[in-house]
């Protein structure tokens, strides 16, 4: 092929044209694998965190017999539950999924405590 028909390609392409060498591929997918490989870390970090200010929430917005509840939880620890309970899952090919249920509901009461005040407000003090 010479000049002119790819001159002609290359007008026909929009004028466009890419050039990227073998190395440079190469060093991109060196960066792809290590931004994955940071995603896998970051992402059931950031999920957990999530859930827990979502738990957090709810709690705090919960009265029970006169007592508002708090969540205490920290992200690490939930992701790493969440860890094991997937390669639990993953080994017993799904059958830890009847009991996984239990399971977060467990934690998720373990780390929800009454808070040491009683709530006061209008419809307690109204007689």
């Amino acid at each position: 092929m010479n000049k002119k028909d790819k001159k002609k390609i290359l007008n026909l392409m929009g004028g466009y044209r890419f050039d990227g060498t073998a190395k440079e591929r190469f060093k991109l997918m060196w960066k792809q694998i290590l931004v994955s490989l940071l995603l896998i870390w970051i992402f059931p970090i950031g999920f957990a965190k999530a859930k827990i200010m979502k738990l957090e929430w709810v709690a705090s917005h919960t009265i029970v017999n006169g007592t508002r509840l708090k969540f205490k939880a920290k992200a690490a620890a939930l992701a790493g539950q969440q860890i094991k309970w997937f390669f639990c899952m993953l080994f017993t090919l799904g059958f830890y999924g009847w009991k996984l249920s239990v399971k977060v509901r467990e934690w998720r009461m373990a780390h929800t405590f009454a808070d040491s005040k009683p709530v006061v407000n209008y419809y307690t003090c109204n007689n």
